[in-house]
């Protein structure tokens, strides 16, 4: 009869929890779609205004991550999402500890909505972006325009598209790339009549506005490059050069003489360079 000692069963009982463990870890690892099981109609409502607590320094970081998290929140549905850092920084294209830092400084901003009286604006009411409980295995919960506000919210809230994050455009862009991105979204105004006069032939009248909110492609966003380095705080060289380059190579934004085309997703999708060829990927979509 063949004897076990005990050593050698708490060995072998290790080497099987690390195996396990390994494999757990493994299915856990965030993977970009394929291209046909990614929802280019649906999208998230996030602020249009911001707020910082403590008199802390907005990073570009939180700006990375922000958009992240609220995509998680809504497909896992509950109030306190779990999400690792390094799924976190795949999906945002960032370094483990700028995503940490991220995470971090989006604690100290808060959403604000306001509303006009006599002409001025007053702040009606703010919520935390973000909590943090923190553990063996964090949980986050992340504030932004759930459905059921976005009637409250009218006017105080912009349509960011999953789609630019699930398709490894979002982790593709440089940081501020990302946040020159969710600036001229906040910023971009609906006008109609630019619209009708750019498109040319659409599948609605020029009179039916409610086909021009669903349909339409993109915003308008008035203002030269030079403004828009100022208002960013970032060099006009590299703006120029680089990031609008960037945003231009997605059909995310198309500058438009005085303006900008301000795309609500991206006319291409390819994958992040980390990700390799896959077989679809990089041809022209539809923007239904």
């Amino acid at each position: 009869m063949t004897v076990i000692s005990f050593n050698e069963v708490n060995r072998k009982r290790q080497r099987t929890l690390a195996l396990f463990r390994q494999f757990y870890k493994q299915r856990k690892r965030f993977h970009f779609p394929d291209r046909k099981n990614i929802d280019m109609r649906e999208r998230l409502y996030l602020p249009k205004r911001y707020g910082v607590i403590d008199n802390a320094k907005p990073l570009r970081a939180a700006i990375a991550v922000y958009p992240t998290l609220c995509m998680q929140a809504a497909h896992e549905g509950g109030d306190w999402v779990h999400l690792s850092l390094e799924n976190l920084a795949k999906m945002a294209g960032i370094s483990i500890p700028t995503a940490r830092k991220g995470v971090d400084n989006l604690t100290q901003w808060v959403g604000v909505k306001v509303k006009k009286h006599r002409g001025k604006e007053q702040i009606v009411s703010t919520f935390p972006l973000l909590e943090i409980r923190r553990g063996r295995r964090n949980a986050y919960k992340v504030g932004y325009v759930k459905r059921e506000l976005v009637k409250e919210w009218r006017g105080n809230y912009f349509a960011f598209h999953t789609c630019i994050i699930e398709s490894g455009v979002w982790a593709s862009l440089s940081l501020l790339a990302k946040a020159v991105y969710f600036h001229m979204r906040i910023c971009a105004e609906q006008d109609f009549d630019t619209y009708f006069a750019t498109e040319g032939d659409l599948p609605f009248s020029p009179q039916d506005y409610q086909q021009y909110y669903k349909q339409r492609k993109w915003d308008s966003f008035y203002g030269t490059p030079a403004y828009l380095a100022k208002q960013i705080g970032c060099n006009y060289d590299l703006l120029r050069t680089d990031t609008l380059k960037q945003l231009s190579s997605y059909g995310l934004a198309e500058q438009m003489g005085g303006m900008f085309k301000v795309y609500l997703r991206p006319k291409t999708l390819k994958p992040p360079s980390s990700c390799g060829s896959q077989g679809e990927w990089g041809r022209e979509i539809k923007q239904s």
